[in-house]
């Protein structure tokens, strides 16, 4: 198993604990349109998260802040979110976006996927967009992968609790090989079906894979950010994942890892046709 791990890593596909889907089923994105209205859907949920993201990109290109700040919530919770916007729009104005991905996980949770074009560069991220007090917002300052806060662990609110304890049960379940109860406390995003993910855990556990829970940011009362790292032995994998609470009680998401990078722009672009 960790020769194989080798040669995916090699090839630069991560084989990732709670995404898997570059060593499942790869999938090529499904670009849609500009942001500036919802694209058509069938799902009321969706087309009320597509919205709030076309409202947050639309504030940004006129250097709305304060709609800005309306339809997002920043990760880690700030005091000056309404300076950073401010400065952020002044050294990077956004010329255009666009939604290239949505998964709707249930009434209150989409997991969204963008791509946008600033003066200097291109970001590309995955991110929850979720509602509460009958209102949708976007989360913003997801890290790219690979970064894990230090001393993220120290709170101990009831809700953080109750999450951290379901992601332990987790580890624990991987590393003894009990699958089955594992998989009550996943939500399997599409295109994987459970026999997929079983057999995915199955081979995990029996590897020497050691699994840490690093990071978890708790978002109002509902959803979650959790970073997770991986160890093969000669190397570590990290992934933040969302997880949510429905029904009283909380599950990982499966399949939809969360990151944003971006690329720079430069003043010789060249266009391949």
């Amino acid at each position: 198993m960790k020769t194989l791990c080798k040669n995916i890593i090699a090839s630069g596909i991560a084989f990732t604990l709670f995404t898997g889907g570059d060593f499942l089923l790869p999938s090529t994105p499904s670009y849609i349109k500009t942001v500036s209205a919802a694209a058509s859907t069938n799902n009321p949920v969706e087309q009320e998260a597509r919205q709030a993201v076309s409202n947050f990109f639309s504030a940004q290109k006129s250097g709305n802040v304060e709609q800005m700040i309306k339809y997002s919530t920043y990760i880690p919770d700030i005091t000056n979110l309404k300076e950073l916007y401010t400065q952020f729009n002044k050294q990077h104005p956004l010329l255009n976006a666009s939604i290239t991905d949505a998964k709707v996980i249930n009434h209150s949770l989409v997991i969204i996927s963008t791509e946008i074009h600033l003066k200097d560069r291109v970001v590309i991220s995955t991110t929850p967009v979720y509602k509460e007090n009958n209102h949708w917002k976007i989360i913003r300052g997801i890290p790219p992968q690979g970064y894990t806060e230090t001393n993220s662990l120290h709170k101990a609110a009831t809700v953080e609790n109750e999450a951290q304890k379901v992601i332990q049960n987790c580890i624990k379940a991987i590393e003894s090989g009990k699958i089955d109860d594992l998989l009550t406390h996943l939500y399997i995003a599409s295109p994987y079906s459970n026999e997929q993910v079983k057999q995915h855990f199955i081979r995990l556990s029996k590897d020497s894979t050691k699994t840490e829970l690093k990071q978890l940011t708790v978002v109002g009362k509902s959803l979650a950010l959790v970073k997770l790292e991986q160890d093969f032995g000669n190397y570590k994998i990290s992934e933040t994942i969302p997880m949510f609470k429905e029904s009283n009680q909380w599950k990982l998401v499966f399949g939809q890892r969360l990151t944003s990078d971006s690329i720079p722009i430069g003043t010789n672009v060249q266009k391949i046709k």
